[in-house]
């Protein structure tokens, strides 16, 4: 009986009082990206891919709970580094004797892409907590 009640009164904290708390939470933390979504590029799902992957790196980092969250940690740093160099778009930029190098700069973005495949591919079903 007494787990019986102990169990509820833990769902009662979690459902109104902890759930709600982390809701708003959560609206004020993505409120800034959130507003500035548009669906017409890719760039802006790229930007929230970015914030989650902050919020991951920072949350493994400081509250990881598991014995490997500061490799976790980097591997995702690593993932949003990339996706932020994506997201500049700037491979056009890439100069080879004072001209722009446009077919270098598909390559690196195309290495870049091949990368971020990689390593979802590998490591996205690995960093849960």
């Amino acid at each position: 009986m007494k787990e019986k009640i102990l169990d509820y009164l833990y769902h009662l904290y979690i459902d109104y009082i902890w759930m709600p708390f982390n809701g708003f939470r959560n609206l004020w933390t993505w409120k800034k990206i959130i507003w500035q979504d548009a669906q017409f590029d890719y760039s802006f799902m790229l930007r929230i891919l970015i914030k989650k992957l902050e919020l991951m790196e920072n949350g493994f980092r400081l509250h990881g709970c598991c014995t490997n969250s500061e490799r976790v940690a980097k591997e995702i740093k690593i993932l949003r580094l990339i996706v932020e160099r994506i997201e500049r778009d700037e491979y056009v930029l890439f100069e080879r004797f004072g001209k722009p190098d446009y077919k270098h700069g598909e390559y690196l973005a195309r290495q870049d892409l091949e990368y971020f495949g990689k390593i979802i591919n590998k490591k996205l079903r690995c960093w849960w907590d």
